[in-house]
């Protein structure tokens, strides 16, 4: 049986999504503090950041599971929604990202390539919608 190319490439940004969110969002939950160290370089400072932070950490979970989910029906309208979301997320997070570099002046050594790493990312889900889109 052969995979179309499509397909693999939608399935590995589905795969890689899942890997970077499920990840940040369990450090999140877990140790938000050192997260916003790397990506702000500064730290919590209430007990409502921290509650905040976890809130996203609890998101970016959710975001993973469903990128996790939508691999075993690639080509549902499902998974299409799912690439859609995404896209705004990583547009939207990359935005804020970005904005917090250089309007804030937070200086983090992880801001510039998480915010690369969005950009990639929505720009790979551009592509990966226009290829379902021609199937």
């Amino acid at each position: 049986m052969e995979i179309k190319k499509p397909v693999s490439n939608i399935k590995a940004l589905l795969f890689l999504t899942f890997a970077f969110e499920i990840s940040t969002g369990m450090l999140l939950l877990i140790i938000p503090n050192w997260i916003v160290s790397i990506l702000l370089e500064t730290n919590l400072s209430s007990t409502e950041s921290f509650v905040v932070a976890r809130l996203a950490g609890a998101a970016l979970f959710t975001l993973a599971l469903m990128c996790y989910f939508a691999l075993r029906d690639i080509e549902s309208d499902v998974t299409k929604g799912i690439v859609a979301a995404m896209f705004f997320y990583n547009i939207i997070a990359a935005a804020i990202l970005l904005a917090a570099r250089f309007y804030s002046g937070f200086d983090g050594i992880g801001i510039l390539p998480a915010s690369i790493i969005h950009i990639a990312l929505a720009v790979w889900c551009i592509k990966s919608l226009r290829a379902m889109k021609n199937e």
